[in-house]
């Protein structure tokens, strides 16, 4: 990979290099693109904010006796699905289920409303919600999500 880029080094002024976050592909980039500004893609940044919300579910669910955890366990992708998407009956589910631990419920919200921050249709927009989003992060005190 290094020999594809360092051939374009002098030609192109990069920047911005839209990466994965990882360590080796962000300091490949700033070796042979010092100036550029590098932003994480969409798709990472949106897995981070799931990564963190399923790491407290199943937190959550090892508190749970073994016939519930096993609930929550097949619970998962109606837990990951977006509300909006969600029939009345499975929005019935996923009440009951935020019912019953608080820190699943904030986790949910935090997913949720970073979603809301990815949806936004311009700048001003996703600078208000993800400002919400920081008052909600910083508010619950989530350490699954300080990652994201």
């Amino acid at each position: 990979m290094y020999r594809y880029f360092s051939k374009y080094k002098d030609r192109y002024n990069v920047q911005y290099a839209v990466i994965d976050m990882s360590g080796p592909f962000r300091s490949i980039i700033k070796t042979l693109f010092p100036r550029a500004q590098i932003v994480a893609d969409k798709y990472h940044v949106v897995r981070q904010v799931a990564w963190a919300f399923e790491n407290v579910r199943k937190a959550e669910q090892k508190k749970f006796h073994e016939q519930r955890r096993k609930y929550f366990k097949r619970s998962r992708k109606l837990l990951l699905k977006r509300p909006e998407n969600l029939t009345p009956t499975e929005v019935d589910q996923v009440e009951s289920m935020l019912r019953i631990s608080e820190r699943l419920r904030q986790a949910y919200v935090l997913k949720n409303e970073f979603y809301k921050v990815m949806d936004s249709k311009n700048s001003y927009e996703a600078k208000q919600r993800l400002a919400r989003w920081n008052m909600l992060f910083y508010g619950y005190n989530l350490p699954e999500f300080n990652d994201c």
